[in-house]
């Protein structure tokens, strides 16, 4: 069988309506058609309606969750009826991975620790799926991922044991490449590359329409972002005072107008919908009336398009980043996580625009707001000069995976 004919599964990005997930998808599916024109590609989906809307029609969907089981069943049950337990989480079926030729396993950083140590079952599903189609001996790659830190050993050795069954490790930033090289195993099979949604080319259709003396700042803030950083006694109390803070940004100049970019509105909760958590800073707002909001269900390529229209962005979601450096936007990194770090330096070569989310109620937020509006068109000028590179570096992820049947 020829490299072109394979079957892939793009399986771990989850809920699409995390636009992020949908960048990697689209992005991955341009470089595969680029290398492997012919290959039939298969996305796991937990949506199959909504991703058939957004999606090339030559993508197949395929069902990949355990949701009817006779434990799953009895959990039910329990929970229900007697009110004994919290039912069974929804489970993959990780025999899927001897189905198809080549197993691409996404999700920026499902290969990570959770906020409180510990390994999610989003992580030990997506390894036992890369083991079932190791022994299979089909292709199992790590997909323009980031990898890391784990502060447990336990868990480190553990996700270690699993990347030395990787055909190919293809991290999407230099510390996560870095990470990698204390196991000369895991690292001989280690390629730096760049996220697939810098493949993701944007929809520039889009209703915004700048008025002259305006200064436009993309506004990506998320509940997430804050619980990854701040203790949990804590969390609500810094939140009340980020939304002062970016109120006196608001007054700090009557030009400014905030568009908040919402990146996942995957459910209504507040700690994984960025709609729901800008809202309530918009509620809260003293300027209502210079802040608007994106609407939801208008998917990533759209959104990149309005990102493309601000003078500066600052996001916390590390997609809504990349949105923006692929477009040239003046883009502030707020990080909470080795991948925003890793991402921010990638773009600028330097950690100069970046900010912690535990900075965000310093002095050093405004004035690097303000340092980075001064210097907007040098910033937009380097970025645009930056594109081939990130393009490039994307599409060496179907590059080195055509080199495994060469």
């Amino acid at each position: 069988m020829s490299s072109s004919k394979k079957t892939v599964l793009i399986i771990g990005t989850g809920s699409l309506l995390n636009y992020g997930c949908e960048a990697i998808v689209r992005g991955s599916y341009r470089i595969l058609r680029t290398f492997f024109p012919d290959c039939e590609i298969f996305v796991a989906s937990d949506d199959k309606v909504y991703d058939a809307t957004i999606l090339p029609p030559d993508i197949h969907l395929v069902s990949y969750k355990k949701r009817f089981t006779l434990y799953r069943l009895f959990k039910g049950v329990l929970r229900r009826c007697f009110n004994l337990g919290k039912g069974s989480p929804v489970r993959m079926n990780t025999t899927i991975g001897k189905k198809y030729d080549i197993i691409l396993s996404c999700g920026g950083d499902n290969f990570c620790e959770s906020p409180d140590g510990k390994i999610l079952n989003l992580l030990i599903d997506l390894m036992r799926i890369g083991e079932t189609a190791h022994l299979a001996r089909k292709k199992y790659i790590l997909w323009g991922a980031s990898v890391g830190p784990f502060h447990d050993m336990q868990n480190m050795s553990f996700v270690f044991k699993n990347l030395m069954q990787c055909d190919l490790i293809n991290v999407r930033e230099e510390l996560s490449y870095q990470y990698l090289q204390q196991d000369k195993q895991v690292f001989s099979n280690t390629k730096l590359v760049a996220d697939p949604a810098f493949c993701l080319e944007a929809d520039t259709n889009v209703d915004f329409c700048k008025e002259v003396g305006k200064i436009y700042i993309g506004l990506n803030i998320s509940f997430l972002s804050i619980a990854h950083s701040i203790s949990p006694n804590e969390i609500e109390n810094f939140k009340l005072q980020l939304f002062r803070q970016l109120d006196s940004i608001l007054s700090s100049d009557s030009r400014y107008f905030f568009v908040c970019i919402p990146h996942v509105i995957v459910s209504q909760d507040s700690g994984q919908n960025d709609i729901v958590f800008m809202n309530e800073y918009i509620e809260k707002s003293e300027y209502k009336q210079r802040i608007s909001i994106l609407p939801p269900y208008i998917g990533a390529a759209k959104t990149k398009g309005y990102i493309q229209q601000m003078d500066l962005l600052i996001a916390a979601r590390m997609h809504c980043c990349v949105g923006g450096i692929s477009v040239a936007t003046p883009t502030l990194f707020v990080t909470y996580s080795n991948k925003g770090i890793g991402m921010s330096f990638y773009a600028y070569g330097h950690h100069n625009f970046e900010v912690k989310v535990s900075e965000l109620l310093t002095s050093k937020f405004m004035d690097l707001i303000t340092s980075m509006l001064m210097q907007k068109v040098e910033i937009k000028h380097y970025l645009e000069l930056q594109q081939k590179r990130f393009v490039q570096d994307a599409m060496n992820s179907g590059k080195y995976l055509k080199e495994l049947f060469s």
